[in-house]
């Protein structure tokens, strides 16, 4: 009886088992197909992005049919055309699609193909403003470009209106993908897209009501570009700006013009610093009339030709890292354009700043034994185990102020610079 209960009840819980094993298939191959099965949910920037890209294929089949419609008719054809390689100054032959007829026909085709142009570019320009309003950061993380500004500017209270996150407007990084008519058309490329935040200072710069704009990189809050323009909403030359006078007089000296330029570079080294202190990139001056005694424009350049983009890729306006500044015969600020931090990655900044909180830390848990620290901001530290960080300080001598303040506790810190 105990032998035939002790069977019956093994019986159960096999089965028992059995059926939890088999709910338990059941449950995994539900919810595996529930997932592979159910949509994605897509947020608001990813849709627009999808109808920006839409768009764009839509208008270029459309753009590409009229094209051969031309082509057809004979009113455009390959060309022999001389082009100077931006990079290099070198003269070289390439084809290009040049119009060769002026027949009513040709003159519709193109009128054709010119309004599917400007109609693609407002649709696009019109997703791009929504998507604008979508990715752009939070107000609080937005001091920090502010700030950035204010500091380059020597202005702590200076006031600025955020305007917009849009591409930068002189630095674009592609695969060219067709050239017609003496133009391209450049794919983006996976790893190189960039957006600047895009500020307005309220205070007019001159007579003529323009103010200053500005472009930040928000990776890092470097400011990219400085340019002048007139606001929307204002009259041009109001005799409310006659009191702020004109950037161009009074004159200033090359001496006095210059020293202005590198005040400017010098409150930003973390952007500025690997330009001005390289031993290999030498500056140019340009000046917008050479032998004049008191030039209109006074431009100083930097380009670290040095750099070489991954093989098949084309930058659209500097092929490599650029530092221009320009600085008016009265010693007004013109212009403002750095890329070097625009040829970074996402990876590299954010490699670069953990590495330098690392080598801040290991200083401070009395882990280090000796610094180096070169012109260029390229710093190391050599930790007790042997162990080697590497990084760029964001300005010269920081990591030797860092290093002396933790003397105290830690003892000598063996230090060398370049």
């Amino acid at each position: 009886m105990i032998l035939k209960n002790w069977f019956k009840k093994k019986k159960i819980f096999w089965f028992v088992l059995a059926i939890t094993i088999l709910l338990l298939i059941v449950g995994v191959v539900i919810f595996t197909f529930w997932r592979t099965q159910k949509p994605q949910v897509k947020s608001q920037a990813e849709i627009i992005r999808d109808q920006m890209s839409q768009i764009d294929a839509e208008y270029g089949q459309k753009i590409t049919e009229v094209v051969g419609k031309q082509k057809e008719k004979g009113c455009i054809a390959e060309k022999d055309v001389e082009v100077t390689v931006r990079l290099t100054g070198e003269k070289k032959i390439e084809k290009q699609w040049k119009t060769v007829s002026t027949e009513e026909v040709c003159i519709n085709l193109q009128k054709q193909k010119d309004d599917l142009t400007r109609e693609r570019s407002y649709k696009i320009g019109q997703l791009i403003t929504q998507l604008n309003v979508l990715t752009a950061r939070p107000e609080a993380e937005r001091e920090k470009a502010i700030e950035a500004i204010r500091t380059f500017m020597g202005k702590p209270d200076l006031e600025l209106i955020y305007m917009s996150t849009r591409h930068p407007s002189n630095f674009n990084v592609g695969r060219v993908t067709n050239r017609d008519n003496g133009g391209f058309t450049m794919e983006d490329v996976s790893g190189w897209e960039r957006r600047v935040e895009i500020y307005q200072q309220k205070e007019f710069i001159n007579d003529r009501c323009e103010v200053y704009e500005y472009e930040v990189d928000p990776r890092n809050n470097q400011i990219v570009e400085i340019h002048v323009k007139y606001p929307d909403g204002v009259s041009i030359g109001s005799p409310d700006c006659a009191k702020f006078g004109s950037l161009e007089v009074p004159l200033k000296t090359k001496d006095q013009i210059e020293r202005v330029a590198f005040e400017y570079l010098g409150r930003a080294p973390e952007s500025t610093g690997s330009m001005l202190v390289s031993s290999a990139i030498q500056p140019q001056y340009i000046p917008s009339m050479k032998g004049s005694a008191n030039p209109a424009m006074n431009e100083w350049r930097w380009e670290d030709k040095s750099y070489k983009l991954p093989e098949g890729l084309y930058s659209d306006a500097f092929a490599y890292p650029t530092l221009r500044i320009i600085i008016s015969s009265g010693g007004k600020l013109i212009y403002y354009f750095n890329s070097t931090g625009l040829f970074q990655s996402q990876e590299q900044i954010s490699e670069n700043d953990s590495t330098w909180e690392q080598i801040k830390q290991a200083i401070n848990n009395c882990e280090v034994e000796s610094t180096f620290q070169s012109h260029s901001l390229d710093v190391s530290a050599k930790l007790k185990n042997g162990t080697r960080l590497s990084a760029i300080e964001p300005k010269i001598d920081d990591i030797i102020n860092i290093a002396v303040q933790a003397e105290g506790k830690c003892g000598r810190i063996r230090m060398a610079t370049e």
